[in-house]
């Protein structure tokens, strides 16, 4: 279990979750064991001069080549053992003597002495008392543990990586790092030292001012990062609103238009009205919502009247109407014939898709006869529904054998696409380029 003195600051290294031992700082402020990072830097190649962090990855150069190099966190160190101390006082398990314990078999430790920092043995404790130099150290009975207060442990001294006998008692800045009189002698000379113990006075009061100067930043930060938390909760509700819109608009968008016993054409004014062909022998109109607004034509043989209206098409306020039982095509007003579908492409030439021949005619505005396309290869067999878009493209609705499907051609007439479908027949393009398609099968019209 993890000791901190603080919530944010874990007495364990994150590698082998021991409590720290030589602690060392990597420029990315966190730190490891040195024995982890030595180890880390043969298992990411040891001969290189570099090495990755292995919490975040950052890159560190080392110094030399060499872990030793780096800044020993001294703090996390001291912290780390006396959290550790204060574990083995508090815990109910024996505690070895480090005075005697030199083959595992030393006797259990009854005391701790805070000026040594070693747990002692009855043997040793009296051998300590016997000291004239030890005679007046604290020691802590560990019978008495449940109420003891460790004292502060006195800080170590520490020594140089290349001379080990010299203690680290300068602190070049230029550097960044404690180094020993020798070191300072031979490679630091010309360099911004000071005395470390100076330099720590400096560095404690730096560090004092700053933390004043955080006491007012700190309330508006907190309040920003809750004002943030609380927009991103106001995003996400937003966006599944916004979800929920957008799947309504559609369904809106995707609108069904009653046309009775069944539809075989449509088509759509500038005006947003749009034209049903019915098989009850009229054509129906609708307003944009789906409601009914009015009738044009009636059943029977005779001018006005119909058989079996099929294809519809707009040309302004003009409507013709295809007639596939009478094979004739008429025209109306759309404000106050074996053929099928029909559209404009336009410049005054209308297409009819006959469905029986397989083929497309095109006439005049005028019923003047212009020419006639051949239909009858592949599944592009009974053209039933024609329409074009202002880019010249043309959407063909074909019944081909019980197959339906719904043709895209390009200006220059080559396929690009080709949409399966229930059952098309009519087809019309508004001036907004929403598609209607006449659902034969399930006697309605849809708009998409």
């Amino acid at each position: 279990m993890a000791e901190s003195t603080s919530p944010a600051i874990t007495m364990t290294c994150e590698v082998c979750s021991e409590y720290y031992t030589d602690p060392i700082m990597l420029p990315c402020l966190h730190s490891f064991c040195k024995k982890c990072l030595i180890k880390a830097k043969e298992k990411q190649g040891g001969t290189g001069t570099s090495l990755k962090c292995p919490t975040c990855d950052t890159s560190v150069n080392l110094p030399d080549g060499k872990i030793e190099g780096l800044t020993q966190n001294l703090w996390l160190e001291h912290k780390s053992k006396e959290a550790l101390i204060k574990k083995k006082i508090s815990s109910k398990e024996a505690i070895s003597c480090d005075k005697c314990n030199v083959d595992d078999s030393s006797d259990a430790a009854v005391v701790y002495c805070c000026d040594c920092g070693q747990f002692l043995c009855d043997y040793c404790k009296k051998g300590h008392k016997r000291s004239r130099k030890e005679a007046n150290h604290k020691l802590i009975n560990l019978e008495t543990k449940k109420s003891i207060e460790l004292p502060a442990i006195k800080h170590e001294a520490v020594y140089c990586a290349r001379h080990l006998d010299q203690k680290l008692t300068y602190y070049c800045n230029d550097c960044n790092r404690l180094v020993c009189q020798i070191c300072l002698n031979v490679k630091h000379k010309s360099h911004n030292y000071n005395d470390y113990l100076d330099e720590g006075d400096t560095a404690r009061k730096a560090l004092k001012e700053s933390v004043a100067s955080c006491d007012g930043v700190i309330p508006p930060v907190t309040e920003a990062i809750a004002n943030g938390e609380k927009m991103l909760e106001q995003i996400a509700t937003r966006k599944e609103e916004v979800r929920q819109e957008i799947k309504e608009t559609f369904e809106e968008l995707k609108r069904s238009f009653d046309v009775g016993s069944g539809t075989s054409g449509v088509a759509v004014h500038t005006n947003g009205e749009v034209f049903a062909s019915s098989n009850d022998g009229f054509v129906q109109v609708f307003s944009e919502d789906g409601t009914a607004v009015r009738r044009i034509g009636s059943k029977g043989n005779g001018n006005g009247q119909f058989d079996r209206p099929w294809g519809l098409l707009l040309v302004g306020d003009r409507l013709y109407v295809s007639d596939n039982n009478l094979h004739r095509v008429q025209y109306f007003s759309a404000t106050t014939g074996h053929p099928r579908g029909m559209s404009t492409d336009g410049k005054g030439n209308i297409l009819v898709a006959d469905i029986s021949n397989k083929r497309v005619q095109v006439f005049k505005e005028d019923g003047t006869f212009v020419q006639v396309t051949e239909c009858d290869a592949g599944n592009f067999n009974n053209p039933d529904g024609i329409a074009i878009d202002d880019e010249g493209y043309i959407f063909v609705s074909v019944y081909n054998g019980g197959t339906p499907f719904l043709h895209v051609l390009s200006p220059d007439r080559k396929e690009v696409k080709l949409i399966s479908v229930s059952y098309p027949f009519g087809i019309a393009l508004d001036k907004d380029g929403y598609i209607y398609v006449d659902d034969y099968s399930n006697k309605r019209i849809i708009k998409y």
